[in-house]
């Protein structure tokens, strides 16, 4: 089996982005503006809430803008640039498609989640990954808003690969 590639949706990923960078330049003015304490924990609190899915979007934006795919499957893994997570498929127990808020995500289990945890260096993030895989019972999600193509067929790309890939490993 060759590794298969899947790209980033060119009007979403850049529409995300500038809705990320609008709402981060709105952040900082409110912080600018505040002169409260309150005021300002309350706007570092969003800013650190919000600071994740920001960030996934700009990356995303770069990667797309550096013609870098979203998605990559290889014989051995399943990678997520945008998050540079990088998933064995002997360590996955499941791939569902997961909706949380109108939101369609390709959700994964793992064996064990410390091998997601571990890949994502960044304190903030690793704590709302935490947070995500606790509350949603899913080791790790991708944001189907930012991949180029329909949810179901990607998701039916990803679950093929896998089973095919997991059988050959067997």
């Amino acid at each position: 089996m060759h590794d298969q590639k899947i790209s980033y949706s060119p009007f979403n990923t850049i529409f995300n982005f500038l809705v990320a960078v609008g709402f981060f330049i709105l952040l900082i003015i409110l912080l600018i503006q505040i002169h409260t304490t309150a005021g300002t924990i309350f706007v570092l609190i969003l800013l650190a809430i919000a600071g994740q899915g920001m960030f996934t979007f700009v990356k995303s934006f770069v990667l797309f803008t550096l013609k870098q795919p979203a998605i990559i499957l290889t014989q051995e893994y399943f990678v997520d640039n945008s998050m540079g997570i990088k998933i064995r498929w002997t360590d996955m127990n499941a791939i569902s498609v997961y909706n949380f808020n109108g939101r369609v995500f390709l959700a994964f289990n793992v064996t064990d989640n410390s091998i997601i945890f571990r890949q994502v260096l960044n304190p903030i993030q690793n704590v709302f990954l935490r947070i995500n895989a606790a509350l949603s019972k899913k080791s790790f999600m991708t944001n189907f808003s930012v991949l180029k193509g329909k949810s179901s067929e990607i998701f039916d790309v990803v679950s093929n690969y896998y089973q095919n890939t997991a059988k050959n490993q067997i």
